[in-house]
């Protein structure tokens, strides 16, 4: 029963993702404790996919370089350029941000589902044996257990 559910919660973690790539939010797997306690290291973010306006204290995703960045505005400058920073560092972000950079805001985070979602990315192989091995068992149980109610 324990095993049903969770090929059920990792079926519906998986349509979770494909749902929110298809539509008008960004999913994104937090690598850092830069926003602790908010967003948990290996935690999952949604964050809108269009951004109309940035304002002090909004929660903001953004290219920086070759890689995604969500911190808190901290100031915005005479410029229209943006101070951010983690929650949880001690300094503000070493770069202002241009509006052209922010790709998203915070909706809401799922705590751990990240590291969930990196290990199916990078085991695909091991999680299908997995299931198949789950479900394998799982007929046979029930088969064993058929067995023993007939009379």
């Amino acid at each position: 029963m324990v095993k049903r559910y969770m090929v059920n919660i990792l079926s519906l973690l998986i349509i979770f993702m494909m749902i929110c790539s298809l539509t008008i939010v960004r999913v994104s797997i937090v690598v850092s404790g830069s926003m602790e306690p908010l967003i948990h290291t290996g935690s999952v973010v949604v964050t809108t996919r269009s951004v109309d306006t940035v304002e002090c204290e909004d929660i903001v995703l953004y290219k920086l370089d070759d890689m995604n960045v969500i911190h808190r505005v901290v100031e915005v400058n005479e410029d229209g350029t943006f101070v951010t920073k983690g929650d949880h560092n001690e300094s503000k972000d070493f770069k202002d941000v241009s509006y052209d950079q922010i790709i998203g805001k915070y909706l809401f985070t799922i705590p751990y589902l990240g590291y969930v979602i990196v290990m199916l990315r990078s085991n695909i192989p091991a999680v299908i044996g997995i299931v198949i091995i789950f479900e394998i068992m799982n007929k046979l149980m029930k088969t064993r257990r058929n067995k023993n109610y007939e009379y």
